[in-house]
């Protein structure tokens, strides 16, 4: 977050991972469900900012319901599957001053090859 936005989590937990299975790759990606404490984009770092052929770097604010998520570019598209079928669940946590348990026993969901 840091990185990204100049930002500092309050705390993370382990929500989902997304697996995609390519000849010879296998790519994981994990997934955190975060309470963000505060950023200052003036913080933001890395790469992609200091050249700027790349473009701009604009966070974008969507509300926080299935309708809204289903209707980003949000990918890889069973992340934004995940969180527009498990709204309910994360806008809950939103109101957590500390981190939360996870609700799926055994772990986070994984979505592999498509099927959540």
């Amino acid at each position: 977050m840091r990185e990204e936005i100049g930002g500092e989590l309050e705390w993370a937990v382990p929500v989902h991972v997304v697996v995609e299975r390519h000849p010879g790759l296998v790519r994981m990606q994990h997934v955190f469900a975060a309470r963000l404490g505060r950023w200052d984009f003036a913080l933001r770092s890395g790469p992609e900012f200091d050249e700027p052929s790349n473009g701009r770097y604009t966070p974008v604010h969507v509300p926080l319901t299935p309708e809204a998520v289903r209707a980003t570019a949000l990918e890889p598209r069973r992340l934004r599957d995940f969180a527009a079928e498990h709204m309910d669940l994360l806008r809950a946590w939103a109101a957590f001053p500390s981190a939360p348990g996870s609700p799926f026993p055994g772990g986070p969901a994984v979505s592999r090859d498509g099927a959540a």
